[in-house]
C-alpha cells in the first residue's frame, strides 16, 4: 500500500512516475521504488500525520510536460483511494484526497492558481527551525500607508520577538527568512481577533525587542510578531485589505518556519557581473592579475596526490575560517549553518546546489579521516581530485578569482538613496548587484557608511547596528535598479577599491542613469485570467477562439507555471553582450544594434522571471515593441541569427557549462573579446590535463572488508583473551574468536587476521541487501537521467532526493550503529567488485583479428583535448598482436605510435566507441603521408562488423554493451570508457568509511613480484636468518621507466615499495597502499615460494611524506611584472625550477657565467653551498631550452648532452627525467611550472659538473653551451 509516512526526520511521500510508458509504449505510469523525504517543512506541522496519509508526489517528462498525465484517477490498486491535484511546487506535482484537498485548498480560495503560484510554500525546507506557536499575538501592518511608518516593514520584511525567534531556531541579533501557515479550521474557539481566511506569509524577520515592547496595548499585551500585509501570498491582492485588515490579532494556533538566518555569503565574480560588460584592458588590470596568481597555484600542484589532497584541505578550511569570521562566530558555529537551496525562488548564478555542498562537505571529510593516504589512488580519489582541479580552473576562465560577499537585503527608508550599510564592507564605495543581472544597469556604486557615521534618526541607527549578515538598503533603489525586495534576496558586493578600473566603468545609483532603459515591473496577468491573443498560433490554426481562457483546469496551469525560458534570455543577454564588431562592419550601427537587443531581452528577462505569478511570457511583452521596434516573437529568432555572425562571442556561452571543459581541453580564447581575456591571460598559459595514476576499486575492498565468519589469532594471546573475558575455540595452533570482539582486540593490541569464510548471516542479510540496492540504484538513475533530460540542474536536485529517500530506508532498516556499519561494509563490497576488464579486452582483441588499418578525412571531428570540431585525417589501427623481425610479439598500435613518433607526427590517440581499434588523430599531416596512407588504406572499411551486437555477460548473467579496452602495454590510448568506483556507497555511508579510515591500523603489508628481473631483490633470499626478526626502514616510491620502455605506458609513476633505495616489489591487490613518499619500518617474512614478502608494520614509523604547497607571487605582483608573452617568461619566478624541501633561494635575473680557468671552473656570485641548486638550475635551464628550441610534438622528445652520456626525456605534458649513464633518473621536474619532484643530488651534481668543464674545453669558451646531440628514433615502421 502506498502512504505517505510521517516521520521525526520528515515526510515520506510516494512519488508516481506519471510519464512512464511501458514496453508497448502506453503511458501506463510508474511509482518510483523509493519515497521522497520532505524536511523541515510547514506542511508537516500545520497537520496531524493520519491527514497526509493520501499525498502523493507526481512527476512529469520535465522536457515536455504534458498536463493530461496530470490525470485524477493516479492511485494505488490497493487502497482505492481517488487523489487530485491540490497545489505544485517546481516539477512536483502533489497530490491527495479529497479531504486533505480540501484542507489545503482553503489557503488557496480567493484564486485558484495561487496553489501553483506559492505551493511551494508550504514544502519550503525550514532548516532552521519549524515551530507551532499557540496563541500568538501578531500585528498587520502595510508599509505603503504612511501611518505604519514607525514600525520600519518594508515589502515582504517585518518584525519578530528575540523570544520566538529563538523557538525556530533564530539567532540573537540577526534577522530571518521565514514560512507561515495560519488555517481559520484552527479557530476551534470563534475567537473575534483571528483573521476570517487561511493564508500563508513568507519574507524576513528582524528582531526588535524595543519597537515590540513599544506596542503593547491598554492590558499590557505586548505583539510577538509585526507582519506586513506584503508577505501574505495565496489570496487575490484586490481582496487582501479586505480579508485581513491591518491591526492586532490573536491566533491560536500558527505554524512559522525559519528558513535560514542571516549570514555573511561568498560568491565569485562572473560572466554576469563582470565578463560581458567591461573592456579587456579594464578586466586585465583587475581581475587577470588574482586568476594568474590562483593558476600558477594550480599548476604546481595538479600532478601530485598528496598536493592536492592537502590544498583541498586547506581550501576549504580557510573559506569556513572567512565566512566564520566575517559572520562573527566560531568555526564550530559556522560549519553548522548548513545553507539551503531556494528551491520557490530564482537561484541566479547560484550554480551550485545543495547535493554538491553536501558532497564536498562528505569529500573533506574523508581526506582529513583518511591519515595514512590509504585512499589515494583510488578511483573515488581520483575522480574527487580531478574534478576538484576541473571546477577551479573552469572558475578561473569563466568567472575569475576574486570573491565577493553576498547578506540578506533589508529595507530601511532613513537611508539616503545611493547609500547602502554593509558592516562587512569596508566603508567607502562598493559596487553592488543582484542575480539575475538583466544588463549592466543592475550593478551600481553606492557609498557604504556603516551605522555609527549615518546621519539618520538615534534609534534608527541603534536599531540597524544590531543586525548581523544583512545590508541596508533604502527601498527604491534595491527595487529600481535590482528588482529586488525583502523577501530573502542577498545582493552580492565588493569594494570598488578592489576592481577600481571596473568600478569606474559602473554607474552610480541615481535616478535618470540608465545606459538601456529603466527596467518598468513587468505586467502581470493570473493564469486565471490568461486568454488566447489573436496571433496565438492555437488561434491562426482555429483550435480556439481569440479571447477564450488559456488555462481552464489547476493541472494545465500547474504545468504552464513550471515553464520558462529564464536561462535561455539570459544566455541570449550575454551573447549579445560580448559580442564585439567584425572586421569592417560599421561599430556605430553594430553598437546601435547591440544596444537595442539588449534593451528588449532585458525587459523580456523581466517577465521571465515572474514566471510562477504571471501567465504572461517574454514573447507577451508588448513593451518591447513600444519602446525598440522589435518584435517579441521572433526576437530570440533574430538574436541567434545576429550572434551566429558574430560567433567568437558565442564559444564561451557554449562550452562554460561543460563538463570536459579543463579536465579534457581549455576554453577555446584565441579571439579579441573581452570575455576571453581569464581563459587567454591567465588560465590556459598555465592549464593541462591531469592525469593521475589510480588502481581498480577491488584493490580497495579491505577498508570495509567482508564481515567474517571469525577472526584468527594466534595462540600466545590465549592468557590475554580469557584475562580480557573473551570467548575463543581452538582450532590447531590457531584461536578462532568472533567478530563482535574486534573492538576489544583492538583495544588490547592484539593481532588477528579475517578468516576467509564470510559471516552467513551478513551474506544472506546486509549482502544481499547490497546487490539489490545497486541494481535497484541503475533503475532508479537511469528513469530520472530519462525524465530530466539534458537539464543537469534538475538530474543533481532529483538525485539528491534520490539519494535522501535511500538514507531514509538506510536509517530505518539498519537501526542500530552496528547493524548500520554491518550494511555500510556490505554496500562496500558491493561497490567494489572487480570491474572484470580482462574479459572486455580478451573479447576487444578477438573482435579485432577482424578489422582492417582504415584511413580516411572526417569533417568536424572532435578532438578529445580541442573544444572545437575540425576537419582531419584519422587512421584506424586494430587491437591486434603483430610479430616483430627479431621474433617478438607487440601491439600493433604501439608499433604505429613508434613509427609515428619517430617522424615527429603529432596526433591524438583515442579508442573508438564501438570498436577495439585507436584513432590517430592527425592535426598536421604532410600531404606526401596523406597521399601514401590513403592509396594504401583509404578503400578499407570495417562495416562489416555491427557494433550493437558486442556484448558480454557481467557477473549477474545479463548481457551489457562491450567496452572497448585497449590492450595492457597500449595505455598511452584515451578511453571514454570509464572503470567504475563505486559512487553510490561514499554517498551514503561516509561516516562509517571515515570511521573506518580514521581507526584504521596498517598492521601488515604482502608485497608481490618481489622475484619480478627488474626489481633489485629479486635474487635475494629473504628467509635467511640476517633477515629474521630484522627491522628494517622502507620507503614508498614510483616505478620510473624510460618513455622508450616497451612498458612504459603499463608500469611508469606506479607505486613501489623500496629497501635502501632499491626495489622491492609492489603492493598486493589485498593490502593496504600507503602513498608514494612515505617511509615506515617493518620486519620481513616471504611466503615458501618467495615470490612475495610479508611486512609486518611498525604503526608508529609510518610517516607521510611531508607537502609543502608551493608559494606563489602575490597578484600585485604579478600586476607590476612585465606583460610579456608566455613563451618568454622561463625567467619568471613563477617558471623557475622549484624544489619540494628545501625552497631555492630567489635566483638573480641573469644567471653568473661559469668561466673556465685551467680546467676548473669558478661559479661568480654563487655562495658554495648554493653550487648543487645553481648547477641543478642549469641543468634545467638545458633541457627546457632546448625542448622548446625543437619543433613541438605531442610525442615524448628525448635528446643526448655531455658526450652522449646522459639523456633528457620530455613529455607532452611538461614532465621531463635526465637518466645517467647507469640508467638511473638523476633529475625530474617539468618544464611548463618549473616543480622539481627529484632534485639533482651532491654526487650528480659533481658529475654534471665535470660534464660542463670537459664541454667547455671542447668548446674554448667563455660561456657554456650544452647542444643536443641528433635524436636517436626508435627503429622505422614501413608503414607504406
Amino acid at each position: 500500500m502506498v502512504a505517505t509516512i510521517t516521520t521525526e526526520e520528515g515526510l515520506k511521500i510516494p512519488v508516481f512516475d506519471a510519464a512512464y510508458t511501458d514496453a508497448k509504449g502506453r503511458n501506463v505510469g510508474k511509482f518510483f521504488n523509493n519515497p521522497e523525504i520532505l524536511r523541515h517543512s510547514i506542511l508537516q506541522a500545520m497537520f496531524e500525520p493520519n491527514e497526509l496519509n493520501s499525498l502523493m508526489i507526481v512527476k512529469l517528462d520535465k522536457s515536455n510536460p504534458d498536463p493530461r498525465q496530470l490525470r485524477a484517477n493516479i492511485h494505488d490498486p490497493e487502497d482505492g483511494i481517488k487523489r487530485r491535484m491540490i497545489f505544485q511546487s517546481g516539477n512536483s506535482y502533489y497530490f491527495g484526497d479529497e479531504t486533505l484537498a480540501k484542507k489545503i485548498g482553503d489557503l488557496f480560495v480567493t484564486e485558484k492558481d495561487t496553489a501553483c503560484r506559492y505551493g511551494s510554500l508550504l514544502v519550503s525546507t525550514c532548516m532552521s527551525g519549524v515551530s507551532e506557536c499557540d496563541r500568538l499575538r501578531v500585528k498587520i501592518v502595510d508599509f505603503t500607508e504612511p501611518q505604519y511608518d514607525k514600525y520600519r516593514t518594508g515589502d515582504c520584511h517585518g518584525v519578530i520577538s528575540s523570544e520566538l525567534l529563538k523557538s525556530i531556531g533564530g539567532e540573537k541579533n540577526r534577522a530571518c527568512q521565514f514560512r507561515f501557515a495560519w488555517l481559520n479550521s484552527w479557530n476551534t474557539e470563534n475567537i473575534e481577533s483571528t483573521p476570517q481566511v487561511s493564508f500563508l506569509a513568507k519574507g524576513t524577520l528582524r528582531p526588535d525587542d524595543n519597537l515590540l515592547d513599544s506596542n503593547a496595548d491598554s492590558q499590557g499585551n505586548i505583539p510577538q510578531l509585526i507582519l506586513d500585509r506584503s508577505s501574505i501570498k495565496g489570496i487575490n491582492k484586490k481582496q487582501l485589505k479586505k480579508l485581513i485588515p491591518c491591526g492586532d490579532y490573536q491566533l491560536p494556533k500558527a505554524i512559522l518556519g525559519n528558513r535560514k538566518n542571516s549570514q555573511i555569503g561568498i560568491t565569485q565574480t562572473s560572466w554576469q557581473s563582470t565578463g560581458v560588460w567591461f573592456d579587456e584592458e579594464a578586466q586585465k588590470q583587475d581581475l587577470v592579475p588574482a586568476a594568474k596568481a590562483e593558476a600558477q597555484r594550480l599548476a604546481a600542484l595538479q600532478r601530485d596526490p598528496m598536493k592536492l589532497r592537502q590544498a583541498m584541505i586547506e581550501d576549504y578550511d580557510k573559506r569556513e575560517a572567512y565566512l566564520a569570521r566575517l559572520n562573527e562566530r566560531n568555526l564550530k558555529e559556522q560549519q553548522d549553518k548548513l545553507s539551503s537551496t531556494i528551491e520557490d525562488e530564482i537561484n541566479g548564478d547560484r550554480e551550485e546546489s545543495a547535493e554538491d555542498k553536501k558532497r564536498e562537505r562528505q569529500d573533506i571529510q574523508m581526506l582529513k579521516a583518511d591519515k595514512f593516504g590509504l585512499m589515494i589512488g583510488s578511483p573515488e580519489f581520483t575522480n574527487m581530485a580531478e574534478r576538484w582541479l576541473a571546477s577551479k580552473w573552469r572558475n578561473l576562465a569563466t568567472r575569475g578569482a576574486l570573491s565577493m560577499t553576498s547578506a540578506m537585503a533589508l529595507p530601511c527608508e532613513d537611508l539616503p538613496r545611493g547609500v547602502v550599510c554593509a558592516h562587512h564592507l569596508k566603508e567607502g564605495e562598493c559596487v553592488q548587484g543582484r542575480f539575475p543581472i538583466l544588463n549592466k544597469d543592475g550593478l551600481r556604486k553606492y557609498q557604504n557608511i556603516h551605522a555609527k557615521n549615518l546621519d539618520i534618526p538615534q534609534e534608527t541607527r541603534t536599531a540597524i547596528a544590531k543586525i548581523k549578515g544583512v545590508i541596508w538598503f533604502h527601498p527604491k533603489d534595491l527595487e529600481k535598479f535590482h528588482q529586488g525586495d525583502f523577501d530573502g534576496d542577498e545582493p552580492f558586493g565588493i569594494e570598488s577599491q578592489k576592481i577600481p578600473h571596473i568600478a569606474q566603468q559602473i554607474l552610480p545609483a541615481q535616478d535618470g542613469l540608465f545606459e538601456f532603459g529603466e527596467v518598468i515591473q513587468a505586467e502581470k496577468v493570473p493564469y486565471t485570467k490568461a486568454k488566447y491573443r489573436e496571433d496565438d498560433s492555437e488561434v491562426r490554426e482555429g483550435k480556439v477562439k481569440a479571447g477564450d481562457r488559456k488555462f481552464t483546469t489547476l493541472e494545465q496551469i500547474g504545468v504552464a507555471s513550471s515553464q520558462n525560458e529564464v536561462g535561455i534570455v539570459a544566455l541570449a543577454i550575454g551573447k549579445v553582450a560580448a559580442a564585439l564588431p567584425n572586421l569592417g562592419e560599421d561599430e556605430k550601427l553594430f553598437l546601435k544594434q547591440q544596444k537595442r537587443f539588449i534593451a528588449a531581452l532585458s525587459i523580456m528577462e523581466q517577465y521571465e522571471v515572474d514566471y510562477q505569478k504571471n501567465s504572461l511570457r517574454g514573447k507577451d511583452a508588448k513593451e518591447v515593441k513600444e519602446k525598440t521596434s522589435l518584435n517579441p516573437d521572433t526576437l530570440l529568432e533574430k538574436v541567434d541569427e545576429w550572434c551566429e555572425k558574430h560567433k567568437s562571442c558565442t564559444y564561451f556561452f557554449q562550452y562554460k557549462g561543460d563538463e570536459r571543459l579543463y579536465k579534457q581541453f581549455p576554453m577555446p580564447a584565441d579571439f579579441p573579446n573581452p570575455i576571453y581575456v581569464l581563459a587567454k591571460e591567465a588560465v590556459n598559459p598555465y592549464w593541462e590535463q591531469t592525469r593521475l595514476i589510480h588502481r581498480n576499486r577491488d584493490e580497495f575492498q579491505h577498508i570495509l572488508p567482508s564481515i567474517p565468519a571469525y577472526l584468527i589469532v594466534s595462540k600466545d594471546n590465549r592468557r590475554q583473551l580469557e584475562a580480557a573475558g573473551i570467548e575463543y575455540e581452538k582450532e590447531g595452533k590457531e584461536l578462532h574468536v568472533s567478530y563482535e570482539y574486534k573492538d576489544a582486540l583492538l583495544e588490547r593490541e592484539i593481532e588477528y587476521r579475517h578468516s576467509k569464510e564470510n559471516d552467513l548471516s551478513w551474506s544472506e542479510n546486509e549482502l544481499q541487501w547490497a546487490k539489490d540496492l545497486v541494481q535497484r540504484f541503475q533503475e532508479d538513475k537511469s528513469i530520472i537521467c530519462d525524465r530530466t533530460g539534458s537539464d543537469i540542474k534538475a538530474r543533481k536536485e532529483e538525485m539528491g532526493k534520490l539519494y535522501d529517500s535511500y538514507r531514509a530506508e538506510i536509517d530505518e532498516i539498519w537501526d542500530t550503529p552496528d547493524r548500520k556499519t554491518r550494511a555500510a561494509h556490505a554496500l562496500f563490497q558491493a561497490t567494489h567488485t572487480s570491474d572484470n576488464l580482462s574479459k572486455h579486452r580478451t573479447i576487444c582483441q578477438k573482435v579485432a583479428e577482424d578489422l582492417e588499418i582504415t584511413f580516411s578525412l572526417q569533417e568536424d571531428y572532435e578532438l578529445l583535448h580541442e573544444a572545437l570540431p575540425r576537419d582531419v585525417y584519422v587512421l584506424q589501427v586494430p587491437f591486434q598482436k603483430v610479430k616483430t623481425k627479431d621474433g617478438r610479439t607487440i601491439d600493433l598500435p604501439n608499433q604505429w605510435k613508434d613509427a609515428l613518433d619517430s617522424k615527429g607526427i603529432a596526433y591524438e590517440a583515442t579508442a573508438h566507441p564501438e570498436l577495439p581499434l585507436v584513432e590517430f588523430a592527425f592535426k598536421n599531416l604532410p600531404q606526401s603521408m596523406v597521399a601514401k596512407l590513403d592509396a594504401k588504406y583509404g578503400d578499407n572499411s570495417n562495416d562489416h562488423i555491427d557494433a550493437d551486437s558486442l556484448k558480454v555477460t557481467n557477473y549477474s548473467g545479463n548481457e551489457t554493451r562491450l567496452l572497448i579496452v585497449p590492450p595492457v602495454d597500449c595505455r598511452w590510448i584515451e578511453s571514454q570508457d570509464k572503470a567504475g568506483r563505486g559512487a553510490l556507497v561514499y554517498k551514503l555511508f561516509m561516516d562509517e568509511i571515515c570511521d573506518a579510515l580514521s581507526n584504521y591500523r596498517v598492521n601488515q603489508i604482502e608485497v608481490v613480484n618481489v622475484k619480478h628481473p627488474d626489481n633489485d631483490y629479486s635474487e635475494e633470499d629473504f628467509s635467511k636468518s640476517k633477515w629474521q626478526d630484522l627491522k628494517v626502514t622502507l620507503q614508498v616510491g614510483t616505478i620510473d621507466l624510460p618513455p622508450t620502455h616497451e612498458k612504459y605506458y603499463r608500469f611508469q609513476g606506479t607505486p613501489i615499495i623500496q629497501l635502501d633505495g632499491k626495489n622491492l616489489g609492489t603492493f598486493s591487490p589485498d593490502s593496504p597502499k600507503l602513498p608514494p613518499g612515505t617511509t615506515f619500518e617493518a620486519t620481513l617474512s616471504p611466503d615458501k615460494g618467495g615470490r612475495s614478502v610479508m611486512l609486518k608494520v611498525d604503526r608508529e614509523s609510518i610517516r607521510l611524506p611531508e607537502t609543502q604547497l608551493p608559494q606563489i607571487d602575490s597578484p600585485s605582483a604579478i600586476a607590476q611584472s612585465d606583460r610579456a608573452e608566455y613563451s618568454a617568461k622561463s625567467d619568471n619566478a613563477t617558471h623557475r625550477c622549484r624544489e619540494r624541501t628545501p625552497q631555492p633561494p630567489q635566483e638573480p635575473t641573469s644567471k653568473p657565467e661559469i668561466v673556465v680557468n685551467n680546467g676548473k671552473s669558478d661559479i661568480n656570485n654563487v655562495k658554495a653551498d648554493n653550487w648543487r641548486l645553481y648547477l641543478q638550475d642549469t641543468l634545467f635551464s638545458v633541457v627546457s631550452e632546448t625542448y622548446k628550441q625543437r619543433r613541438p610534438s605531442h610525442s615524448t622528445q628525448h635528446f643526448k648532452f655531455g658526450d652522449n652520456q646522459w639523456t633528457a626525456y620530455v613529455q607532452p605534458n611538461g614532465d621531463c627525467f635526465v637518466r645517467n649513464e647507469s640508467k638511473r633518473t638523476v633529475f625530474k621536474a617539468n618544464v611548463h611550472t618549473g616543480e622539481v619532484q627529484i632534485p639533482l643530488t651532491e654526487q650528480a651534481a659533481a658529475r654534471f659538473q665535470e660534464m660542463i668543464v670537459e664541454r667547455e674545453k671542447t668548446l674554448s669558451q667563455s660561456r657554456t653551451t650544452l647542444a643536443p646531440a641528433i635524436e636517436s628514433k626508435p627503429r622505422e615502421l614501413e608503414m607504406v
